[in-house]
Order: C-alpha cells, then structure tokens, then sequence
C-alpha cells in the first residue's frame, strides 16, 4: 500500500475504501455519505475526517484502521511528515474512540518516535497515545 508516491488523500482513500462501500450500500447512512462525499472532494483533509469521524460515532459505528509494516512510511517522502502523524494522531486522540488504530512496526514505538522527532522537536511524540504489545 505504501509503494511509491502515495499522499495523504490517496491513504485515506484505501483506507475508507470497505467503509466507503458499507456507507453507500445501506440507504439509511445518507447523512454519512454525503460527508464522506465531502471528505472525498476537500482530499480527506484533517478537518473533514474529523468531523466525518464526529458523524461515525454519532451513528454508533466504529472505524478501526489497522496498518502493518508501519515503519515504512518513513521511507515514504510525502507521508513522512509532520502534517500526517500529527492528523493520525490527532484524530485518534480526540474523536472519542470513533477511530481506533492498530500500528505493526518493526521498529519499537522509542525507535519510531526517535525517527520522527525532527518533525515534533518542542511537542509530544506522535506514538504516545499507543502501547506496546
């Protein structure tokens, strides 16, 4: 999935894509896919996937993204970035367990947040609100 030149936008598409197909598929979710249709044309920005992730969970559903070989995005110089862990992070932390993320890495979270450190040099690591399993 990571191949290549994927950006933030194209992430987010791959990722929604089985929730994009339960959305459309039940008639009563009109609400949900219009706001999906808005997160689609504003290139799934932080803003419309916050409050699409609002909408999930005021619909009693829950998005659990799980991403293998994490570590690979590191290699990847668009989503190597400041602007998509601190998005990850941010809508992991604050739309109240409407997403859930399940990260696999080869690296251990100390490792990963040390490789990100040059994009959060005064903040938080971005791997805080994880544990190691």
């Amino acid at each position: 999935m990571f191949d290549g030149e994927i950006d933030q936008s194209r992430f987010w598409e791959l990722a929604l894509s089985p929730l994009q197909e339960r959305i459309f598929e039940n008639r009563n979710n009109s609400n949900l896919a219009k706001t999906f249709q808005i997160c689609k044309e504003n290139n799934f920005g932080n803003f419309v996937l916050l409050r699409f992730l609002e909408q999930l969970k005021e619909e009693n559903w829950r998005l659990v993204l799980m991403i293998d070989e994490f570590d690979i995005i590191l290699y990847n110089p668009t989503l190597n970035s400041a602007e998509f862990y601190g998005g990850l992070r941010s809508l992991a932390s604050t739309t109240r367990g409407a997403l859930a993320l399940i990260i696999a890495s080869r690296l251990s979270l100390s490792d990963l947040d040390v490789a990100t450190q040059k994009f959060s040099r005064t903040g938080s690591p971005y791997f805080n609100i994880f544990d190691e399993i």
